[in-house]
């Protein structure tokens, strides 16, 4: 696994090469105003297809609410879309000087590949916080099928889909608390833990 870190003023960018080709890109604004900073965070995933050259964008966000929101939620949702093309475009030139230093025939085609963004039957706005659970769950069951037959057991519902990311936040936090990398497994396996 690779991994590069690459820092700005306003975002930091993680890729993470996982069996060829899947990145997180984690999204952090803050904008200021009267009650100190207001902070968003939104992750989201960005993928190279190098066996059958393709760009997707997995963003759980709803980018189709826009003549719901208000203005202030229409200018971050536009902000978004925009960074979201900007990371993908940084990223993608990143793959391509790697592909071309490692000498990989698909260097060139992936170069002239547009990213995509996935429209989610499941997708929702205004839950960025959940963002981190629902990535998790992206990374865990996207095979590259197509987004029309693709199911990663998420609810179009709103309140079942509370429910599932709640299911989903406990079990990815026990893999992450009981995983042989944690230095504190021990300690914590050897804790009477009651989760409700």
């Amino acid at each position: 696994m690779a991994m590069v870190l690459l820092s700005e003023v306003a975002m930091e960018m993680v890729m993470v090469e996982c069996g060829g080709g899947g990145t997180v890109y984690h999204q952090k604004r803050g904008a200021e105003d009267d009650t100190g900073v207001l902070s968003i965070d939104h992750l989201y995933v960005i993928c190279f297809d190098l066996k059958n050259p393709s760009i997707v964008i997995i963003d759980s966000l709803d980018m189709d609410v826009k003549k719901k929101l208000t203005k202030a939620e229409k200018a971050i949702t536009e902000k978004h879309t925009s960074d979201c093309n900007i990371i993908a475009a940084k990223l993608k030139g990143i793959t391509v000087r790697y592909l071309k230093s490692v000498g990989h025939i698909k260097a060139g085609v992936i170069k002239l590949c547009k990213p995509k963004v996935l429209k989610l039957k499941w997708a929702t706005h205004g839950m960025l916080e959940d963002s981190g659970v629902l990535i998790m769950r992206h990374m865990e069951t996207f095979m590259w099928t197509g987004v029309d037959v693709w199911d990663c057991g998420l609810s179009i519902d709103a309140r079942k889909l509370k429910q599932q990311i709640l299911r989903l936040r406990k079990k990815y936090a026990a893999k992450i608390l009981l995983s042989p990398i944690n230095i504190h497994e021990k300690k914590i396996k050897g804790s009477v833990w009651v989760v409700t």
